[in-house]
């Protein structure tokens, strides 16, 4: 069928034949503007149309015809006298409700100088201003239209009020003002503002108010004596959108990656931001996405819309393993004064991950490879065991002592610092070979050491020369190691379901009986138990800890445990409705939860595709319909479409849930 939407329609045809086929169509004149000898045909014109078929292996020929329709019927607009607007009648009903064919039109009313209150898109539209109201009919069957216009009019002395267009509410302006006109304004008139969902903060009773919330706002202009009234409605909108920002780049510092590069990111935020990064001292340290960090602690992003002036802000945590694996270069050992070999043995350290080995000789000499697990002393002598953990870059040393016999052997014990920053400790051991009493000088420090008395050594290499009874001089080189950099090891995440408990254990390089002091922040929801290590956390919302170990030495080490409480309970919202059907069903938007579920919503708020704020409901009871939304904004039914919204729920014990998500609106 040809019709208003369709100037111009495609023949389908099939042909069967055992050979080529020669197609050719014919039909009105002019009525076939391609694919004459074609299966699909486009034709413009109405008729009769014959496809004839000849088969070239036999020139058997087959014929097929097809009848094309046009409906070009537009729709007939009836619409009755309106009536006039007064005092009396401030609004009116328009009717064309006896436009043809019934229930076959699509209805749209315009005016260039009138006002439409509702119902544009339906038969009788609301007015209230004098002016020309035009109807285009739309044919649904044939996509004909027709126009008619009709004149509305009205008392020449009504009073007319307006209201300016007024600013965006945002984060930066809290506070718009409503400037209004009307004409006439004789003595004794009265001014009203009023909303249902807003908030006046300025007069009542002026053309000029101020307001501090989203809504509509009404300005009731009423004549002296009560009689004749102007209404003008404006609504204030707000712009108080903020994009998300999630970090990349989140990684531990270690003793190989010691520099961090971490990105603020805005998925689905074409727009321009500006960031503040704050160290955990409190100092602003970058003000770009991208930012360098060297140390681990707590840092703060902060971020500002400057379009609206709305700022987020989130911890950013970052955390540390520079935990050295543990170096042991094997037990002393001890060559003839003759000399010979000894083999020095590594095989006993421990780390994280891969190790790799490096031997070096303080004094004496090594044969063969240096970088194996094992090594050969050549002489007496100190050596030291590097060893780098793959895991981390860390490093730790050990030392070892070849002696020659009669020089004595385990002259000494080297007791590391019990963490970094701290001194160690080099005690004289009495000796075996050689002649008593023994003796130790260390370079650098006054005094001479007794076995059993030690030297308090921070770290470093130190020259020492044991002597014995008989004069003897054995020289050599103590390598003090830097003390282990005390890691705190925990649960970066935990989950724990609401209303339950867990254990968490601090682990790291200390025994609970080297414990000191166990500091939390914040101290909420926990209970310490026997072991200073071990505490039961019983959170009621979700919490971050900064947990800090220090050790009876005095040396501290800290990190942070994010707690997130699993609710199980549920909020269900419909994913569609149908508030313009006009059959009494699934006429409202509301959240709703089952037994045992949320109790309270905080707010919901409806959207558009374009952002623009439709509707908000605070404070109300879920599963309660009497709070949802009919589908309208401002008065006004709106187009069946997509719409967003974002719901709050009061979780109970003071904490909240955010919900997104979209309805189809039929």
């Amino acid at each position: 069928t040809l019709n208003c939407l369709e100037a111009q329609v495609a023949l389908v045809a099939d042909v069967t034949s055992t050979g080529p086929v020669a197609l050719s169509w014919t039909g009105p004149a002019g009525g076939i503007t391609a694919g004459g000898q074609t299966l699909l045909p486009q034709v413009v014109l109405p008729g009769w149309y014959v496809l004839t078929a000849v088969d070239s292996s036999n020139q058997c020929m087959g014929m097929d015809s097809v009848l094309v329709i046009q409906d070009t019927v537009a729709p007939v607009p009836v619409i009755a006298a309106p009536g006039v607007l007064d005092c009396n009648t401030p609004q009116i009903n328009l009717d064309a409700t006896g436009s043809q064919p019934a229930g076959m039109v699509d209805f749209l009313w315009t005016t260039p100088d009138g006002q439409i209150v509702s119902g544009a898109a339906g038969p009788s539209p609301v007015v209230n201003a004098g002016g020309t109201y035009t109807l285009t009919l739309t044919h649904t069957g044939n996509g004909c239209t027709a126009v008619q216009a009709v004149v509305v009019m009205q008392d020449p002395d009504l009073p007319q009020v307006a209201v300016d267009l007024p600013d965006t509410l945002t984060c930066e302006r809290t506070e718009v003002v409503l400037s209004a006109s009307a004409n006439p304004l004789p003595p004794g008139s009265t001014l009203l503002w009023t909303t249902s969902d807003g908030s006046l903060a300025g007069p009542a009773d002026s053309l000029v108010t101020q307001v501090e919330a989203p809504g509509t706002y009404t300005l009731t202009l009423t004549l002296a004596g009560g009689g004749c009234t102007a209404i003008a409605e404006v609504t204030v909108v707000q712009d108080t959108f903020l994009p998300g920002v999630v970090i990349q780049g989140l990684a531990p510092l270690t003793c190989a990656n010691t520099v961090l590069s971490l990105e603020a990111m805005t998925p689905g935020f074409g727009g321009t931001l500006l960031y503040t990064w704050t160290d955990p001292g409190g100092s602003v340290v970058g003000q770009q996405a991208i930012q360098s960090v060297v140390t681990p602690g707590q840092y703060l992003l902060s971020w500002l819309l400057p379009t609206n002036g709305c700022t987020g802000s989130t911890p950013v945590i970052v955390v540390s393993d520079t935990q050295p694996p543990v170096a042991d270069a094997g037990p002393d050992q001890n060559l003839p004064c003759s000399g010979g070999q000894a083999v020095l043995d590594g095989s006993g350290s421990t780390g994280q991950g891969g190790l790799t080995f490096a031997w070096t000789a303080i004094t004496g000499s090594l044969t063969g490879a240096p970088d194996l697990p094992a090594a050969t002393a050549s002489g007496p002598g100190s050596y030291v065991l590097t060893v780098t953990d793959a895991f981390n870059g860390c490093s730790d040393a050990d030392t070892v002592q070849v002696a020659a016999v009669g020089q004595g052997s385990h002259l000494f014990d080297l007791a590391s610092p019990p963490c970094a920053g701290a001194s160690g400790y080099l005690t004289l051991l009495p000796g075996s070979g050689g002649t008593p009493p023994y003796t130790m000088t260390v370079d650098g420090l006054a005094g001479t050491f007794m076995p059993g008395q030690a030297a308090m050594l921070i770290a470093g290499t130190w020259s020492v020369r044991i002597t014995d009874g008989a004069g003897c001089v054995f020289d050599t080189l103590i390598v003090m190691p830097q003390g282990t950099q005390l890691a705190l090891t925990v649960p970066t995440q935990i989950h724990v379901s609401a209303g339950d408990e867990t254990t968490v254990t601090l682990t790291g390089g200390f025994q609970p009986g080297g414990v000191g002091q166990v500091t939390w922040t914040p101290d909420r929801f926990l209970s310490p138990t026997a072991n200073p290590l071990v505490w039961i956390i019983r959170p009621e919302e979700d919490i971050t800890y900064q947990v800090t170990v220090t050790t009876q030495e005095g040396c501290e080490a800290m990190a942070s445990i994010q707690v997130l409480v699993n609710d199980l309970r549920r909020l269900y919202v419909p994913n569609a409705f149908s508030p313009n059907n006009v059959d009494g069903i699934n006429d409202l938007f509301f959240p709703y939860s089952g037994e045992g579920g949320f109790d309270q919503i905080r707010s919901m708020d409806i959207y558009d595709r374009w952002g623009n704020h439709l509707f908000r409901q605070e404070d109300f009871p879920v599963s309660d319909a009497d709070y949802g939304w009919d589908g309208t904004w401002r008065g006004r039914k709106l187009d069946p479409g997509v719409y967003v919204w974002v719901i709050e729920v009061d979780t109970g014990g003071g904490g909240t849930r955010l919900y997104r998500g979209d309805v189809i609106l039929f």
